[in-house]
């Protein structure tokens, strides 16, 4: 993935839907690789759907929250955790076994449900395989620890330096994660450890955050409502602000220079791919608008080829070339 390669072509592969009885919007996306490939979508309605990949079927679905699902993260092999409006985080293992003609039965079975947030779980982020931090519109950063894997999780510490809530929050190496929420304009860094304020950055002019993204490991972007902000990961110091009129609801890095990302404009979403060199942004191929509503997450499935999801209930297959 360190491959510098800025002249690009963005082709979609295919378009799916996610039907019931009407469209359902796609909050959020997960590929998992062990022990089979699979992609995971949670929607709005709380389900989630898993697919079967590099054949797309729906093989099951299964709903165990009542509201959107906002993030899906996997904490372990066949261990996932969700995130949702529903105040709740669960902790679902997937089963796989083997039946008759080689098939598999697929189940799900709930580990734990975890009730100490007060309002929407935003996303969730995997430290090891005993602890995961998670944050919430009610303003705080929860971190989540169990001594073996046998054991449930058990809070561990609460950070409450936040007075908005918390829309995102990233690992960005072995020793610090980042978080940023709306209605204040800082940046947070913090120890993983320790859980102790490292550095803040102050952020001047518009700061309304969507998502946070690594794009190498000395620059942190963050995508936000009209705009996007370039961080030195190194010296915790904001570079640049780069404006448009574009809301940048989901970022995902290609390589060292390259990144993909899914705005808004109001009437329409766009990709982009985009390519970072000296601390400048330039748009590197066409803009694609293929998905009528946001983009809600793109997943990488492998170097060169992303899915693109939707709250307009589509996902699409790209290939960069």
């Amino acid at each position: 993935m360190n491959e510098i390669k800025k002249d690009v072509k963005l082709n979609l592969v295919n378009k799916f839907s996610v039907i019931r009885n009407r469209k359902i919007g796609i909050c959020c996306s997960l590929f998992i690789l062990n022990p089979f490939e699979l992609i995971l979508f949670g929607l709005k309605n709380g389900e989630i759907i898993v697919y079967s990949y590099p054949n797309i079927n729906e093989i099951y679905s299964f709903q165990e929250h009542f509201k959107s699902i906002n993030y899906i993260c996997e904490l372990n092999k066949n261990i996932i955790s969700t995130a949702s409006d529903d105040k709740t985080i669960k902790i679902i293992e997937l089963k796989f076994t083997k039946i008759m003609n080689n098939k598999i039965d697929y189940k799900y079975k709930i580990i734990q449900v975890i009730f100490s947030h007060t309002h929407y779980v935003n996303k969730i982020i995997s430290i090891n395989a005993n602890k995961f931090i998670s944050c919430s519109q009610d303003h705080s950063i929860k971190i989540w620890n169990k001594k073996n894997i046998a054991q449930n999780y058990q809070l561990e510490n609460t950070i409450s330096v936040h007075f908005g809530r918390v829309v995102s929050i990233e690992k960005i190496n072995k020793n610090e994660f980042v978080s940023s929420s709306w209605s204040e304009k800082i940046i947070y860094f913090f120890n993983i450890n320790c859980y102790n304020i490292i550095s803040n950055i102050k952020i001047s002019g518009n700061y309304t955050p969507e998502s946070i993204c690594m794009i190498n490991s000395k620059t942190l972007v963050i995508g936000g409502i009209g705009n996007f902000f370039l961080i030195d990961i190194e010296k915790h110091e904001l570079i640049k602000i780069f404006e448009n009129n574009e809301n940048y609801y989901s970022i995902h890095s290609i390589n060292d220079n390259l990144f993909i990302c899914g705005c808004y404009n109001g009437s329409e979403s766009i990709i982009y791919i985009k390519f970072l060199l000296n601390n400048e942004l330039n748009n590197v191929c066409e803009n694609k608008r293929n998905h009528k509503f946001k983009i809600t997450s793109i997943l990488q499935i492998n170097n060169w080829n992303f899915i693109s999801c939707s709250e307009d209930g589509t996902f699409i297959f790209w290939k960069i070339n």
